[in-house]
């Protein structure tokens, strides 16, 4: 996974509604200025800052060999990752401000924004930044909604008739500090961890072998949900030539 660290990372666990998220934060630290309330501060006031959502696992795949034995492994974690306005200083440390992803733009690889510049090279496709929107589900294939996208959810455990229900959020498409949920970004595959980001034979994960999507499948996928993307060693390899 390539970026930088966090500049500092805060974990959740509510047990109400089984809330689990770690936060890692980017060019964000907590103040010590001593205000009255908590708060993140930009570290460095011209460069980017991002609020991460680190969350479990989406998938489980399985594999069964004969008729007992069960092969069984959880995807990587998930990351919804937002990037601040520039002109945004600092956020209060509370979990309601931390949750509020409408007020931020979605931060995505740049072969799942919804439209490239006029004139811009085609865009890469490489593995998602530590600071990039990471849903992977199926197990194994990456996928990113566009930079249009907005996620709903309650902040407090939404509790009816005694039973409370699972925290989730839901994706649509933000309007200013809102989200439209009758609407959907393009939603892409991205990237494939069987895929080398070194240009080299796409492998499967060790013993699931037997998943579907299998390895072909899942790279034909991204592939084809980004058919005018550059593979990023490509790139590198004809400037090498060249120069």
């Amino acid at each position: 996974m390539a970026g930088p660290d966090p500049t500092f990372t805060t974990a959740v666990t509510r047990a109400d509604d089984l809330l689990v998220v770690t936060f890692e934060l980017f060019n964000l630290a907590p103040s010590q200025d001593g205000g009255p309330a908590p708060h993140l501060q930009r570290v460095q006031a011209d460069a980017p800052a991002f609020i991460v959502a680190v969350l479990p696992a989406q998938h489980v795949a399985d594999t069964v060999a004969g008729e007992t034995d069960l092969n069984v492994v959880a995807a990587n974690q998930t990351r919804l990752a937002f990037r601040l306005a520039d002109d945004v200083q600092s956020v209060p440390f509370t979990l309601a401000d931390l949750l509020a992803w409408s007020r931020h733009t979605a931060s995505v690889p740049g072969n799942a924004v919804a439209a490239v510049p006029a004139g811009a090279p085609r865009p890469l496709m490489f593995e998602p930044e530590r600071t990039q929107t990471a849903i992977e589900m199926p197990y194994r294939l990456v996928l990113s909604p566009d930079d249009t996208a907005g996620w709903a959810h309650s902040v407090a455990p939404v509790t009816r008739g005694g039973v409370t229900e699972l925290w989730h959020t839901r994706l649509g498409v933000r309007s200013g500090t809102a989200v439209d949920e009758s609407s959907r970004p393009t939603v892409r595959a991205v990237w494939s961890r069987d895929m080398d980001p070194g240009g080299g034979r796409p492998s499967p994960g060790p013993g699931m072998a037997g998943t579907h999507p299998d390895l072909t499948e899942r790279t034909a996928i991204v592939n084809l949900s980004c058919a005018a993307c550059r593979r990023k060693h490509d790139v590198l390899r004809s400037a090498a030539a060249a120069g």
